[in-house]
């Protein structure tokens, strides 16, 4: 069986994420196609991910290895495969999340005891 590998119009650059832990859904549906939370580069460019109330802060870590992102394509009895994108680093959240109160909702554990 022949395999071809093709470059495809590369556009951008690809970054993986990878979190430390479970992530669960409240209502236990899958988040497939959903948006799972908010990522932002903060100004010294430190990525930083915002999930429900809770944030984290994170660091690029270059890739030992790089890999590429493949597509399969059969036709006529060949299978290509399309380059999508060759990612290099990736973006590691290993702390803990830092809990996001909202202002008016600060102290009350200390008013509550």
């Amino acid at each position: 069986m022949k395999v071809t590998l093709k470059p495809v119009n590369v556009q951008g650059t690809w970054t993986v994420i990878e979190l430390q832990g479970v992530i669960e859904s409240r209502d236990k549906d899958p988040f497939d196609g959903g948006q799972l939370g908010n990522l932002k580069i903060l100004e010294d460019g430190t990525p930083q991910l915002t999930i429900g109330h809770h944030q984290l802060k994170g660091q690029y870590v270059k890739l030992k290895k790089p890999f590429a992102v493949l597509k399969r394509q059969k036709a006529n009895g060949s299978t290509s495969f399309d380059i999508l994108n060759v990612i290099k680093k990736k973006i590691v959240f290993q702390t803990r999340p830092h809990s996001l109160i909202a202002p008016a909702y600060r102290g009350l554990s200390s008013i509550l005891k």
